[in-house]
């Protein structure tokens, strides 16, 4: 069962990353966090990693405005990141996510929608039109009727 933490702000989106990494890199939330930093941010910038291991694992506190979207985003909003992403060979997005990354990922959108029932979920892609992360259609991978094993043909 996942724990969804209170959060201090009216909680409107809960939005999908990927952190454009090739297939074969799984780096770990202090890897993403170092990251992050030499960028200028003090900590992660999402509340939660799914890795490939996979696991879900918790990142920035939910009472700390998130450092993952551009605009009044960070303020009233969830956010989580799927490593994965980036094409193995090019630079380039890439449906690369594993079945079990996307299978927590709806996992944690049904315990989210338990705390926050009104909330929208989509991916950054669909609120900074000047980006393709996570690389996919969150709303219909994610928040469609279908398994999500179902993408993989």
């Amino acid at each position: 069962m996942i724990k969804i933490p209170d959060s201090p702000v009216k909680v409107k989106y809960l939005i999908f990353h990927g952190l454009y990494t090739p297939p074969y890199m799984d780096p770990t939330k202090e890897t993403i966090e170092g990251w992050q930093k030499e960028k200028g941010f003090d900590e992660i910038g999402y509340n939660w990693l799914i890795t490939r291991q996979p696991k879900l694992i918790e990142g920035r506190s939910t009472h700390i405005a998130g450092a993952h979207t551009l605009g009044e985003y960070n303020l009233n909003s969830l956010s989580c990141v799927l490593t994965g992403g980036k094409a193995k060979n090019g630079d380039r997005w890439d449906f690369n996510y594993t079945l079990a990354q996307l299978t927590i990922a709806q996992r944690l959108i049904h315990a989210v929608k338990q705390k926050y029932p009104d909330i929208e979920v989509c991916g950054h892609r669909d609120k900074d039109n000047r980006r393709e992360c996570p690389g996919f259609d969150v709303k219909s991978v994610l928040c469609g009727n279908a398994h999500p094993w179902a993408i993989y043909g």
